[in-house]
């Protein structure tokens, strides 16, 4: 049957034909609206965050993003996820800056002129009063912009240079550095300063924190301590200046040749023009103390730089080496330019000691610090006397065989892989804290070690070279085998010998072959002869297998390569500096030497020193019972070794100044330990001269030492008898009649047992930044306090009477004095628990059994510190204990 189209009872198929294009169009006319509107709104967002990422200096860090992702692909994304809620979930401290309208006004103006400058040079002109609030603390402070080029002011996160006013501190630093953590390479500076801290160099304070200023939150910062004292006191070191070449003038002449878009060469661009100054040069002036320390400072390394002294005649190579090295294996090579680097003087060395700062870590290195490439010239410059070195701060450094041999040794230790990994194992803990810190900044930022561990491959391929010389026989005696060998590194090669088979074979003397100078030079070779043994027969076999042992001069483990079977084809001398004077034991006929045994005796006897003697390291000093020994003339004794002083009680031996104006003994890091039974030092005073001066009349620093039945009379020096960061065991010794402090222990752990202590001009015993443990003492008539405990020292009394002083017992600056069976008799102060210097914390003392009779004021307690007797706490009861006292 058919049906028709237009049946009353069917739907006409054109009228659904109509009705679905219709509706087809409608759709696809809606989602390509739809579409146009995303995209618009794509591209205008795009647009203003362009615009947003320009104005606030972000674009390079969102730039690195994407780069990530392309580099890191998926990898990347879910690390950016991982960190993102690391940095979430982070708690680090943060500051509140409060500035001015106007200030503020005048920062942002300061901000302009140095953007279009490009190359920025700020005076203390330019600081602004402001004030930080930090926890439940508001803390006057100044501050300024800071940086050498615009990159510091780039965005919403300005570099700024802050100090504190007055008294006040902040994290225990007066002045500081804040700055985006981009600046020194994010999370590498920090490592960098760590791997500083753990080898003992000094670097500064440095960490990452979030930042508000004026209401508005800017960030996280990177905090970076600047130079003052609180850097090297924090490091446990003297108060001593920082000095630096002054790259101010430099920068200037880059701003001016900036402006003129060329480069013009100029002496205000180099290194020995620049001049030397120090920070906080203010207070040397105003200081007499400060002011030679000063002055002697700034002349070691004028006259290093003019090249009449050496690198080991200035500085503590050892700190020197050890930041060089780091510096290599850490890629911070920046930190060692010469407009960068910083220098602490040591007032007790009178050495120069070296300070971590504007590193920029975690690069690859493309060289190590021993090797130069200064106009064409590649090798180590030891022994090398071209003027054209005194243009390189770096090949000066390293023109000087015992920095050298530091350096080299340094890096052979820090190259072992299990260095880095022990390392990282030791920080990681804090790295992961600082690494989530950083993350709510830039949680883009991919941290890796592997940059350590290329730099440390490197600098292996160099310390370890393939082959590190060639040898070519030449000829053959009755007597000796002649080779020809060239070094083919830039580093120095020491010949240790030939074999065959089992016989060795040994050259006829030293020989070191020097480093390749230059880049482009061909191999220098030298003719050098190996004494042959009688038991040996020189044959064609021999020749063809001769292999020749030697190593990178400096280094313990050797190297071998078999010898090709045939020939190659083809001043500032000052002679009253007592600190670098040369040994001179020979000049004494009472010191007689055994050198096989490796001892100086001084014989038995009255001997007169009437000039300085200095004894040099390696030997054992021993003198005999009954021995006196009288310094004039203002004469002294240093010794670099350890001294064996066994008198008895009937013969002691004596050290004293019969004119009153001899000197005092120093022992300077003797290695071992020193011996002193039955010794009186009688009548000595500060060993100084030239600007060095220490504050003991008997000084042992990094010398551990053993005394008993000792005594310290008539001492005209700050203290009798000063030990500085050595190990000491005091028994039974005396302390008498001394002008100023009797003992004083700085950074070094100890015993005192059974000694007494009459008469001290000031302190009794003054303990600092040590532990020390304390047996049956005695004090009378102190002049100040009967023991001093101070700057986070750990001190423990049993059994100590203390009469006639004003003020029996002090612990103070983060110091603990645990103590029982105490005894004060006729004191101005019973005990007194206090801060004294703003960068530490309170003090605490715990004290059983305790005893007081005749005491004006019993307890001095500051509010923070604590003080316990008999388990009970003691209540604060006054403020400003240490200006009280």
């Amino acid at each position: 049957m058919r049906i028709k189209e237009n049946s009353s009872n069917v739907f006409p198929l054109s009228r659904i034909h109509k009705i679905f294009n219709k509706t087809y169009r409608l759709k696809w006319l809606f989602i390509t609206l739809i579409a146009l509107i995303i995209m618009v709104t794509i591209s205008l967002s795009s647009m203003y965050y362009g615009m947003l990422l320009l104005k606030t200096g972000k674009l390079t860090e969102t730039k690195l993003f994407f780069q990530q992702i392309a580099k890191k692909g998926f990898g990347s994304k879910i690390a950016l996820a991982s960190n993102y809620m690391k940095g979430l979930m982070s708690r680090p401290d943060h500051i509140y800056i409060d500035i001015k309208h106007n200030d503020y006004q005048k920062l942002a103006y300061r901000r302009l002129r140095g953007l279009e400058e490009n190359i920025l040079n700020f005076t203390d002109d330019d600081y602004v009063p402001a004030s930080i609030r930090f926890k439940n603390e508001t803390v006057k402070v100044k501050i300024r912009l800071k940086g050498d080029y615009n990159d510091h002011l780039i965005g919403d996160q300005w570099s700024l240079r802050i100090k504190a006013r007055g008294d006040n501190v902040l994290f225990g630093m007066k002045n500081f550095s804040i700055q985006h953590p981009k600046m020194r390479n994010y999370i590498y500076e920090w490592i960098y300063h760590k791997a500083l801290k753990r080898e003992g160099v000094l670097a500064i304070r440095y960490r990452f924190i979030d930042v508000t200023i004026n209401g508005k939150y800017k960030g996280v910062y990177a905090l970076e301590e600047h130079f003052e004292k609180r850097l090297v006191e924090h490091a446990k070191r003297r108060e001593g200046p920082i000095i630096r070449f002054n790259e101010d003038t430099m920068m200037r002449h880059r701003a001016r040749i900036y402006a003129m878009k060329d480069s013009v060469l100029s002496g205000e661009m180099q290194f020995v023009t620049s001049e030397i100054d120090s920070f906080q040069t203010t207070k040397h002036l105003s200081d007499p103390t400060l002011l030679k320390l000063h002055n002697k400072a700034i002349g070691l390394l004028e006259a290093f730089r003019r090249g009449d002294l050496k690198t080991s005649e200035v500085f503590d190579i050892k700190m020197l080496a050890r930041l060089w090295a780091l510096s290599d294996l850490f890629g911070a090579k920046h930190c060692t330019m010469w407009q960068n680097i910083r220098f602490y003087y040591n007032p007790i060395t009178s050495k120069l000691e070296p300070i971590g700062y504007d590193a920029i870590a975690g690069n690859p290195i493309a060289s190590i610090g021993a090797i130069q490439d200064f106009d064409g010239h590649g090798g180590i410059y030891i022994g090398y006397n071209s003027p054209k070195i005194y243009n390189d701060f770096t090949a000066m450094i390293f023109n000087d065989m015992p920095m050298y041999l530091e350096y080299i040794e340094a890096l052979d230790r820090f190259v072992t892989r299990s260095y880095l990994d022990s390392f990282f194992d030791e920080i990681n803990d804090e790295l992961e804290r600082e690494l989530n810190i950083l993350y709510r900044e830039a949680p883009y930022f991919m941290f890796s070690t592997e940059v350590f561990y290329r730099n440390r491959q490197y600098i292996e391929t160099i310390i370890s070279p393939t082959k590190g010389l060639h040898a070519y026989f030449l000829k053959t005696s009755n007597d000796y085998i002649e080779l020809q060998l060239g070094n083919t590194q830039f580093l120095p090669i020491e010949i240790m010998g030939l074999s065959y088979d089992n016989h060795n074979i040994m050259p006829t003397e030293q020989i070191t072959l020097p480093a390749r100078v230059k880049t482009d030079s061909l191999v220098e070779y030298k003719n050098v002869r190996f004494k042959i043994t009688d038991e040996l027969n020189v044959s064609d076999e021999v020749v063809e297998n001769l292999v020749l042992k030697y190593r990178v001069f400096g280094l313990h483990h050797t190297e071998t390569i078999v010898v090709s079977p045939w020939p190659y084809s083809g001043g500032y001398l000052v002679k009253d500096d007592f600190a670098r004077q040369a040994p001179n034991i020979d000049e004494f006929n009472f010191i007689s030497k055994d050198v096989l045994n490796k001892r100086l005796y001084i014989k038995s006897g009255s001997w007169s020193i009437n000039k300085n003697l200095i004894i040099p390291a390696g030997f054992m000093v021993i003198a005999e019972k009954g021995t006196r020994i009288n310094i004039m003339n203002s004469a002294k004794i240093i010794s670099y070794s350890p001294f064996e002083f066994t008198g008895l009680q009937e013969k002691p031996i004596i050290l004293y100044s019969g004119d009153e104006t001899g000197q005092g003994l120093v022992l300077m890091k003797t290695g071992s330990t020193s011996f002193f039974s039955n010794v009186v030092f009688d009548n000595l005073a500060t060993p100084s001269q030239s600007g060095w001066e220490l504050s003991g009349a008997v000084t042992f620093y990094e010398s551990p030492l053993e005394m008993s039945n000792c005594s310290f009379i008539n001492s005209r020096s700050e203290d009798a008898l000063n030990v500085i960061h050595s190990d000491f065991n005091i028994t039974e010794t005396v302390f008498t009649n001394n002008c100023s402090d009797a003992f004083d222990s700085d950074f070094s752990n100890g015993v005192i047992k059974n000694t007494s202590y009459e008469n001290s001009g000031n302190d009794a015993i003054d303990v600092s930044g040590s532990e020390v443990l304390l047996q049956n003492i005695s004090v009378k008539s102190a002049g100040d306090k009967g023991v001093s405990v101070g700057e986070e020292s750990n001190v423990t009394v049993t059994g100590i009477v203390i009469t006639s002083t004003k003020t029996a017992l002090a612990s103070k600056d983060n110091s603990k004095l645990m103590g029982e069976d105490i005894t004060i008799i006729s004191a101005n102060i019973g005990i007194a628990v206090y801060k004294k210097k703003p960068e530490f914390g309170p003090a605490n003392a715990i004290l059983k059994r305790l005893s007081i009779q005749k005491v004006i004021k019993p307890f001095l307690v500051e509010e923070k510190s604590r003080l316990v007797i008999d388990e009970e706490t003691v209540k604060h009861n006054t403020t400003n204990v240490g200006d009280l006292l």
